[in-house]
Formats: structure tokens, C-alpha cells, sequence
């Protein structure tokens, strides 16, 4: 019983790890403007901006978005002792940069349903330090790339 709480917990977290820091600023002043990072996944998806990609940048993207967003939410509610100290590096910005790539990226040889097959695929639960551990090479490929540029 106690998993299958966690488990949702995570789940909902996760699926909100964008509004983390949308109302906030880098220094965690309000930002009227809406110019933070994860406020920006908003002001993107209201004007329905895209950006051509590759379908390997697509898939990526979704890929990137879903496993940044299960570590967040494990980060908030795992003890930290159990969390590995990549995963600590997540900030909003990380997980609001990849929620933005990922919404704004689109293939020409994709059609919506390849996309919303990404998007359940995608969608993880990392509730163990085991399951943190087995997709810590991923998920440390999407911090650096992020922090890259």
C-alpha cells in the first residue's frame, strides 16, 4: 500500500514538474514578465511556436522531459540520503528547458500520434534509488546537455 501511495505521489508530481519556479524568477522574486525558464513553457505553448527537428531530437526531447521530471519529483519526496547527488542538480529550469524542447520540437515525419506515443512513453515513476541509479547515465546526459546550452 505504501508504494502504490508513493507511486501516485510521484506520478502527480511529475506530471506537474513544470509549474515549479513559473510564477519566480532565478532569485525566487515574482516574474511578472513571465521571463523565467519555466515560464516560458507557457508563453510556448500559448503561441504554439515550433522548431523543426529531426525525429531523433523529437524523441530525445520526450525522452529528456520524462526522466528529468520523474527525478525532480523523486528529489522532493525520497529522503536525500537516498537520492544520488546528480539527481540533486535538477533544478526547474532543467526540468522547465525540457518540458519547453519537447513541446516545441516537431519532426515533419511525425505524425500527433507518433508524438502522443512519446508522450506516454515517456511519462515515468522513479520512486527507488535503484530506479534513479539504472537511468542515472540518461538522466545525466540530459542535465549536461541542458547546462550545455
Amino acid at each position: 500500500m505504501r508504494m502504490l501511495t508513493l507511486t501516485l505521489v510521484l506520478a502527480g508530481l511529475a506530471a506537474c514538474g513544470s509549474e515549479t519556479g513559473a510564477d519566480t524568477g532565478a532569485d525566487g522574486a515574482p516574474d511578472p514578465a513571465g521571463t523565467s525558464t519555466a515560464g516560458s513553457v507557457t508563453a510556448a505553448a500559448l503561441t504554439s511556436e515550433t522548431t523543426p527537428a529531426t525525429r531523433a531530437e523529437v524523441e530525445e526531447a520526450w525522452k529528456c522531459r520524462g526522466l528529468v521530471s520523474a527525478a525532480a519529483a523523486a528529489q522532493k519526496i525520497m529522503p536525500a540520503g537516498d537520492v544520488p547527488a546528480k539527481i540533486m542538480e535538477i533544478t526547474p529550469a532543467i526540468v522547465g528547458y525540457w518540458d519547453d524542447r519537447a513541446g516545441r520540437l516537431k519532426a515533419p515525419d511525425m505524425a500527433d500520434a507518433d508524438v502522443d506515443a512519446l508522450v506516454v512513453s515517456s511519462t515515468r515513476v522513479l520512486a527507488t534509488r535503484e530506479a534513479l541509479e539504472r537511468e542515472l547515465p540518461v538522466i545525466s546526459a540530459c542535465i549536461d546537455k541542458q547546462k550545455a546550452g
